[in-house]
């Protein structure tokens, strides 16, 4: 044979490597590969089966024949001792070197020194699936001579320093490609981006059978990586019955179909021979080298695959506390084979989905193997997951431990414990739904171990109860722990303290719900007991619920009394700085918050300090008394720094319990209404949305808190101006209460309206009449001001009847509820009083207003803002309408009608004087009015009475005269001087009227007429008394 023409390069490539016209993407891979070889001859690529490391290599190698026509290329496949010689054998005969057919030919020695030669290159060697590291690397220990050393692949490799020729190996094994890399990292190949994988499946699939969308969810649910996406056109184009759709349902029906669906071994040109097509094929060669190399590492691998596949924490994979040598060794073995991945502390260990389900299909290869690594999963964790409040490892195990309690088991005890602390941990959270769904798994678990008269049984009752409490079901809640306490007094016998235990916790259940009368009686019965053995402890925390109770119950007094001497006695048990003696002060600092609010203060601020300094500033228990600070400078009125805390507690809260906790959704509603007094209306309106949205998901529409957040969000667009936006919201939230107003405005009795209400069950005496009916009335403060807001909207908008209507059901409402003296009945029939203002209603209105003021002075004589607000608002209604009636009467006036005008100038002037004594200005101008229309009236009645007397009707003239005396007593009484006048006139024309002559007789002399001139002239001075009093009506009319 001719001897290897050095112009006509080679290549050794099979034919199912050549150039493929599908490649897509990887641009970042190559030029990290091209960066490599720049001062190195060789680059590793290292990656999971079927992720296209070799596609990469074999792209890269065309692209430097296409930079260098005359690269020859050589793939050398090398999983064993056997391809690695034939792949050599090859080259050696495409090279012609010369001895190539001679049986004694060695291509491990010849092919490497031919290759040093510059006139061989520029080549390309590709060693693809270079896995085994005893194929490629000697053992450690030992000296081995020349011919020992060819037996190892890595001693085997030509240099190309002199000939430029560059190395490219591909491996599933880590270690692997960095030994054989010498200096620098392997480069790690990972799942082809979203757009390169669509654009993949594309290029494979028939034009009429494509359709983008669910082809984009297709790439997406087979993880992006290329031998999957491969498989799957291969089987939708070969299945010509078969759509995207169906095959995403396939995928989708349940986690084994992918394993059906990826298993098949369809026809794949471009794939060597011999070699596993199918994806999970593929996976099986690495376990089963994995499994002879290191049981350890296959035991590792097994567990992994039964937890959920993302954050696998170390706790889960090693026996003590630090992982020992061989748990080492054996995740190592799992890293280089990139079958998981760690995080930068390898705290955490990760596994592609698709890898996950693969090692899951290896594991029922052999029977009941699944099976049993499902149930060491179950027990470790049942072990692993903490009770309590370990919030961060309870947060890193709960995936897995939902992983595992979906699988199905016999186990049922270990299966009752993790479903327990996953429901303890979901509690903490707030997770409620998931908390109960827990809480009853466990539940009927155990009550198929052992039945429902047993301890644990009970327990994981009690905790279900806790839960439809925390629903808000409420009735249910009760039903399932009053069965619990029964079953603890038959359970526990002679073991009182853990009965005392139960007892205290039944009855702080009770004071959550509402339900303060059992609540009361189950801390009486365990303070009773604790006292009976002495327990110092058990007896404080039994005061401390008692203390809460009675402020509940609006005792304040004997509440903040009590807290007192429970904080003098924990200071001396436990000290000021004991978490105990800090709870206390907390709830202390709550209670007298609204009477003492200085000192309320104090104790706040040291709470706070005090569980910084213990706990720290992230702690719930720190959390908390930072809210309950923020609450009381808001009530003291110091708004800022409120702000400042609510802000650093709700930053805290998502960082730690996320947005949907409910601790976290309550600072958020604490800060929106801070915001809110604050006029900070759009920041506010925002977190009140976030609210509505969070508990929608978490608990859903039948959220019995949700017309509570609705109306807060109604009355913030309301306080916006946005009405119109209000008001549908405002009836959204009322929507879900319409029953229970109709009937509480209607003439039902009070348990009526509870049996109706669905909060007490037909036959339910007592103690559940009595919840019922304190249940009822909580809820009915929300609807109440849902109510009240409702009726702001109409009203702002200018549609007064129909506000009018709402704070007329409103005020009913309330005073059947609380009475007609209560602080808030007086507050409705306030608003009531100033929508009939609105409406014109005037005089019942200021009667209305009246009557809130002489019951507020009455009963609620210590409320001085109240009563100091509500006169203000009486004195701005009274002016407004003694100004209306005063435009009234100047418009009679105006008109001439003075005797219809007076009685109401008069009646104004009245009411200033009384009602409006410092109003100086408007009695002026009243009192002036009063005096024009009073002079108009009384000088229109001295004109009559002199045309009268001129005509010769003297007694006509004397009546009007004595009107006019009427007149000013009866509306001028004050002005005696002229009440005397008008009354001296009045008697002197009486005695007058007799010789008064006739004007229509005939005329006299001359003489006669003018002595007759002087007595007329005379008379008429009678009717000039009125002037010097009333001088300035005719000119002052105008006004």
């Amino acid at each position: 044979m001719d001897k290897f023409d050095l112009d006509d390069p080679v290549s050794t490539l099979p034919r199912t490597l050549l150039a493929d016209p599908d490649f897509v993407g990887r641009d970042e891979i190559i030029e990290q590969m091209k960066e490599s070889l720049i001062n190195s001859n060789r680059v590793s690529l290292v990656g999971l089966g079927g992720i296209g490391i070799t596609e990469i290599a074999v792209e890269f190698a065309h692209i430097l024949r296409c930079k260098n026509s005359k690269t020859n290329i050589f793939w050398v496949y090398g999983a064993t001792r056997s391809s690695f010689d034939e792949a050599y054998g090859k080259i050696a005969e495409e090279l012609n070197i010369p001895g190539w057919q001679d049986p004694l030919f060695d291509p491990r020695v010849e092919v490497p020194k031919l290759l040093k030669n510059k006139e061989y290159g520029p080549w390309v060697m590709i060693i693809d699936n270079a896995d085994d590291y005893s194929v490629l690397f000697p053992p450690q220990e030992g000296v081995l001579d020349k011919k020992r050393k060819r037996d190892y692949l890595a001693n085997c490799l030509p240099s190309g320093a002199q000939s430029g020729g560059k190395i490219i190996i591909t491996t599933r094994n880590q270690k692997v490609g960095k030994d054989l890399m010498g200096t620098g990292e392997p480069i790690e190949v990972l799942e082809l981006a979203p757009s390169d994988a669509t654009k993949l499946l594309r290029q494979k699939i028939p034009s009429e059978k494509w359709v983008k969308e669910p082809a984009e969810m297709l790439v997406k649910e087979l993880g992006y990586i290329p031998l999957a996406i491969t498989q799957a056109a291969a089987f939708i184009k070969y299945y010509k019955m078969t759509s995207f759709k169906f095959y995403l349902g396939k995928l989708n029906q349940f986690h084994l179909n992918v394993k059906d669906v990826l298993s098949d071994e369809l026809y794949d040109s471009r794939r060597e021979g011999g070699t596993p097509n199918a994806i999970f094929q593929t996976w099986q060669i690495s376990y089963e080298q994995i499994r002879l190399e290191d049981t350890h590492a296959a035991e590792k691998l097994s567990m992994m695959a039964v937890f959920d596949n993302q954050a696998i924490p170390d706790v889960l994979l090693r026996e003590k506390d630090e992982f020992d040598m061989a748990e080492i060794k054996a995740i190592q073995i799992l890293l280089d084979f990139s079958l998981t991945k760690g995080d930068s502390d390898y705290q955490f260990f990760y596994m592609h989905p698709l890898q996950e389900l693969s090692t899951q299909n290896w594991l029922r290869s052999e029977e009941h193997r699944l099976e049993k690594w499902q149930n060491n999963g179950l027990v470790l964790l049942s072990q692993r997951m903490p009770k309590g409040r370990d919030l961060g490892t309870c947060a890193n195990l709960l995936p897995h431990a939902i992983a595992v309690l979906f699988y199905e088991s016999n186990n049922l005890t270990c299966f009752a414990e993790l479903s327990i602390r996953v429901c303890i941990y979901e509690k903490v959270i707030g997770r409620y739904q998931d908390y109960y769904q827990y809480a009853t798994e466990s539940y009927e678990a155990l009550f198929q171990l052992y039945g429902d008269e047993h301890l644990e049984t009970t327990y994981a009752k009690y905790m279900v109860g806790l839960a439809l409490e925390r629903l808000g079901k409420c009735e249910d809640s009760t039903r399932v722990l009053r069965e619990v306490v029964r079953q603890e007094e038959r359970l526990r016998g002679d073991d009182q303290r853990s009965f005392l235990t139960t007892a205290l916790s039944l009855g702080i259940a009770y004071d959550s719900v509402g339900n303060y009368e059992a609540a009361s009686t189950f801390a009486e019965r365990a303070l009773q007991g604790y006292r009976a053995l002495s327990d110092k402890n058990g007896i404080l925390d039994c005061l401390c619920l008692q203390a809460r109770l009675l402020l509940r119950e609006g005792n304040y007094e004997k509440s903040r009394s009590l807290y007192e001497r429970i904080l003098k006695d924990a200071i001396r048990m436990y000290g000021e700085n004991a978490s105990k003696t800090l709870e206390i002060m907390s709830a202390y600092s709550i209670a007298i918050r609204k009477h003492v609010s200085a000192e309320s203060a104090r104790y706040s601020r040291l709470a706070l300090q005090g569980w910084e300094s213990l706990r720290g500033r992230d702690h719930p228990d720190t959390i908390m008394v930072c809210c309950n600070f923020a609450s009381i400078l808001e009530n003291e009125g110091n708004l800022t720094e409120a702000e400042r805390l609510l802000r650093q507690a709700l930053e805290a809260r998502q960082r730690l319990l996320g947005l949907q906790h409910p601790d976290t959704l309550i600072t958020l509603g604490q800060l929106a209404s801070l915001l809110e007094r604050l006029k900070i209306f759009s920041e506010a309106e925002n977190l009140i949305q976030q609210i509505l949205a969070a508990r929608e998901d978490t608990i859903g529409l039948e959220d019995v808190s949700r017309p509570v957040y609705l109306n807060a969000l109604g009355h913030n667009l309301y306080k916006q101006g946005r009405l119109e936006e209000a008001e549908p919201i405002l009836r959204q939230a009322l929507e879900g209460e319409r029953e229970w107003i109709e009937q509480v405005g209607s003439d039902i009795t009070a348990t009526s309206i509870s049996r109706s209400s669905g909060l007490v069950k037909d036959g339910n005496t007592g103690e559940e009449d009595a919840f019922s009916r304190r249940r009822e009335k909580l809820l009915s403060l929300d609807n109440r001001q849902i109510l009240h807001n409702l009726a702001s909207c109409p009203k702002g908008q200018g549609k007064y009847d129909e506000a009018e209507k709402y704070q007329t059901l409103l005020l009913k409402i309330q005073t059947r509820l609380d009475g007609t003296d209560a602080l808030h009945t007086l507050k409705c029939k306030e608003n009531l009083a100033h929508t009939f203002h609105l409406r014109g209603k005037h005089q019942t209105a200021l009667q209305f207003m009246q009557d809130v003021l002489e019951k507020l002075k009455q009963h609620h004589a210590e409320n001085t803002a109240s009563i100091s607000k509500t006169e203000d608002r009486h004195k701005i209604m009274l002016d407004q309408v003694l100004r209306g009636d005063e435009e009234l009467a100047f418009g009679l006036h105006k008109q001439g009608r003075n005797q219809e005008a007076l009685p109401i100038i008069h009646e104004v002037v009245r009411r200033v004087k009384t009602s409006c004594p410092g109003n100086e200005t408007l009695t002026e101008s009243c009192e002036k009015l009063r005096k024009i229309i009073l002079g108009h009236m009384l000088l229109d009645k001295r004109e009559l009475a002199l045309d009268m007397h001129e005509r010769g009707e003297v007694a006509e003239a004397v009546n009007f005269l004595q009107d006019i005396v009427e007149s000013l007593k009866r509306w001028d009484p004050e002005n005696t001087t002229a009440i005397r006048e008008a009354e001296q006139r009045c008697e002197a024309l009486s005695r007058t009227q007799s010789r008064i002559p006739n004007p229509l007789r005939r005329s006299a002399p001359s003489g006669q007429n003018q002595n007759r001139k002087d007595k007329a002239s005379k008379k008429t001075s009678i009717f000039s008394f009125l002037s010097p009093h009333y001088k300035n009506a005719r000119e002052d009319s105008s006004i």
